[in-house]
């Protein structure tokens, strides 16, 4: 078997955690100019329903290359830490923590930057070392100046069947 990944329509999603989060991002977005909602905004008091499944990435830029950008875990989720047999809190995302994998997580990271609006997939990728496991997850875009994304906030459901 091989890794796919498929980044798919918003419409598609499957994962009431995935879904959840969308909603709840959407609710943030106070601003009809197109502001991006800052981490400020999120309250892990209401992400309840997906908090364990969740991933913050602060975005370190070196220049304005996005291929330059370093992206490190500020939490990583309790069901994430389960799937992935260590916790990637504070860690940087590369091959290391990632695996061989790594490439297509950034180019996803890149690619929300970029697009500066939530960017949705699903796939099956050799995990940990383990067997394939099929997963859905949606990156969405945070914003300390209502422009510039700086963060991610990400939901991984590594139940979510492909």
């Amino acid at each position: 078997m091989t890794e796919t990944w498929d980044i798919r329509d918003l419409s598609d999603i499957r994962s009431p955690a995935v879904a959840a989060a969308l909603a709840y991002w959407r609710g943030k977005v106070t601003d009809v100019a197109g502001a991006l909602p800052a981490r400020a905004a999120i309250d892990p008091v209401e992400m309840r329903g997906f908090l364990t499944k969740i991933l913050i990435v602060d975005i370190a830029r070196s220049g304005t290359a996005p291929e330059n950008f370093a992206f490190i875990y500020r939490l990583c989720g309790s069901d994430i830490t389960d799937n992935n047999g260590e916790n990637l809190t504070g860690r940087l995302a590369d091959e290391e923590s990632l695996g061989r994998s790594a490439p297509q997580w950034l180019a996803c990271y890149r690619r929300t930057i970029a697009t500066r609006a939530p960017l949705f997939f699903r796939g099956r990728m050799w995990w940990q070392n383990r067997e394939f496991v099929t997963f859905e997850q949606i990156n969405l875009p945070l914003s300390s100046d209502g422009k510039a994304v700086d963060k991610l906030l990400c939901v991984v459901d590594f139940g979510a069947q492909g």
